[in-house]
């Protein structure tokens, strides 16, 4: 299997911290504000969204965030796919299909309500540990011969996603910025998906908190 996350793409995406410096992104960008819930540079739980019009019609998301948690169990409940499954409720299957190197290849159904078909992706995973103890996560889909396309479920063939975490000094907090963009394809009217996902960012982020509390339990 052929890399699809480059080094180039793990460099570019450290940049975004200057997104989290400066509490969002500078003017002229095309971003409109969603949710700006607390500062995370200052407090240990904040959440500020951003959506702007991406490659047709699908908004592009950036979310800047802080979350009362070590960035290791924010990286954990991240990283770990069968803990996933778990604790995520739109979680059909998940499974990794292939590894090279740092990157996993994954195959994900990802369950939808009843009167539209399932999305499933198969998607490359890179994750890196840098000098300065952040994380850099991206994640972009591909195509892989162990999961070819099937009928009944729509596959996805446009997403991408970067993550970048770091610990709060002196303090147990990670600081993050999360973005993505995923086009679910299908007839499913552009202004259902957008409403949906732009909604659904906050849920899941406090699914995903949930997911740390109950990993800090079960290792205590």
């Amino acid at each position: 299997m052929v890399e699809v996350v480059s080094d180039s793409d793990m460099d570019s995406v450290q940049d975004n911290f200057s997104y989290f410096e400066a509490g969002g992104p500078p003017e002229g960008k095309g971003f409109e504000a969603l949710i700006q819930n607390g500062d995370p540079r200052k407090d240990k739980d904040a959440l500020r969204i951003w959506k702007k019009v991406g490659k047709q019609g699908v908004y592009e998301y950036l979310i800047l965030g802080s979350a009362p948690y070590g960035v290791e169990t924010f990286v954990k409940v991240l990283l770990d796919v069968d803990f996933h499954k778990r604790w995520d409720k739109h979680c059909e299957k998940l499974e990794v299909i292939g590894s090279e190197g740092s990157t996993d290849y994954i195959y994900w159904d990802a369950k939808y309500p009843l009167w539209f078909s399932n999305r499933d992706y198969v998607y490359a995973r890179r994750y890196r540990k840098e000098v300065d103890g952040s994380y850099v996560f991206v994640t972009r889909t591909t195509a892989n011969e162990k999961k070819p396309e099937v009928r009944r479920k729509v596959r996805v063939l446009d997403y991408f996603g970067t993550y970048v975490l770091r610990a709060r000094e002196n303090a147990d907090v990670t600081e993050y910025v999360y973005s993505f963009y995923d086009d679910p394809r299908g007839t499913i009217p552009k202004s259902i998906i957008n409403w949906a996902v732009s909604t659904g960012i906050p849920g899941f982020m406090k699914t995903l908190y949930r997911a740390c509390d109950l990993l800090m339990k079960e290792e205590a």
